[in-house]
């Protein structure tokens, strides 16, 4: 999981809203899952805006059969523990802001309608947008890096070969536990798919980069340093992984001795 950079509303969400939001108002009343839609119309601005890629999880995403996410649920929010009432957020269901592209594992199976308020907190009604009662405990990624809040541990199963890379909430992170928690960053498919990862693109770049750092070979450093740090990119799957790893693997004080350089912020 990291930063998101959101880019300009499209005109057709503009014209979404207006017309759903309309029929919704006259109901009368708090509209079902099922009465709010349209929002979809942006899937495609939203995938190509997260480079193809979960919001939650950083996984790689074809745009079919994937999700328009709603940060704040539309019909039904469970919002514990903080917060007892399960209205949901139907007025801001068409809002730019509100809406990310995530894949099922992460909403539909993890997330649903889950959004955890800090105790003390209270949770808004329609029509309220600036939500100044509510102190969310799960990640906007768009709002907040998730890199100061997640880290990730490496867990060797005692008496077998199998690897795993768990996701952690960084120094304790409140933020980091929920939002691991909400959308269970640690499922199997996760834990697998970044193992395969490391062994499959960062292991040997990892290897070369310490070696060319013992030996204090600057030239090769570097050269090692650039193929690193192309998995650190916006673009790559599990970029938030492969900083986490690699900034861990080898310490920020012997990189900057050798090569002069400080692993970049993403």
């Amino acid at each position: 999981m990291r930063s998101l950079n959101r880019g300009i509303e499209p005109n057709c969400l503009v014209q979404v809203r207006n017309a759903q939001l309309q029929k919704l108002r006259a109901l009368g009343r708090e509209p079902n899952s099922k009465e709010i839609s349209g929002y979809t119309v942006v899937a495609e601005d939203l995938w190509k805006n997260q480079h193809k890629k979960c919001c939650y999880c950083e996984m790689k995403l074809l745009l079919s059969y994937n999700d328009v996410e709603h940060y704040r649920p539309k019909a039904t929010a469970d919002r514990r523990p903080g917060c007892t009432s399960t209205h949901g957020y139907w007025w801001v269901a068409f809002t730019w802001e509100n809406l990310l592209f995530s894949c099922p594992g992460c909403n539909r199976s993890a997330k649903r309608v889950r959004f955890p308020l800090a105790n003390g907190t209270i949770g808004s009604v329609a029509e309220d947008v600036a939500f100044l009662g509510e102190s969310p405990l799960l990640i906007n990624p768009y709002v907040t890096n998730p890199n100061q809040h997640i880290s990730f541990e490496k867990k060797i199963y005692t008496g077998t070969k199998i690897t795993r890379w768990f996701a952690r909430p960084r120094n304790k992170s409140i933020l980091g536990a929920y939002t691991i928690d909400v959308c269970d960053l640690n499922r199997d498919e996760l834990l697998e798919m970044r193992q395969d990862h490391w062994e499959n693109c960062l292991a040997e770049p990892a290897e070369n980069l310490s070696e060319a750092i013992r030996l204090s070979d600057i030239k090769l450093a570097k050269t090692h340093f650039a193929t690193v740090k192309r998995y650190f990119s916006s673009t790559m799957a599990f970029s938030a992984f492969s900083y986490n790893v690699m900034s861990a693997a080898i310490p920020q004080a012997d990189f900057t001795k050798v090569v002069g350089l400080k692993w970049p912020v993403i």
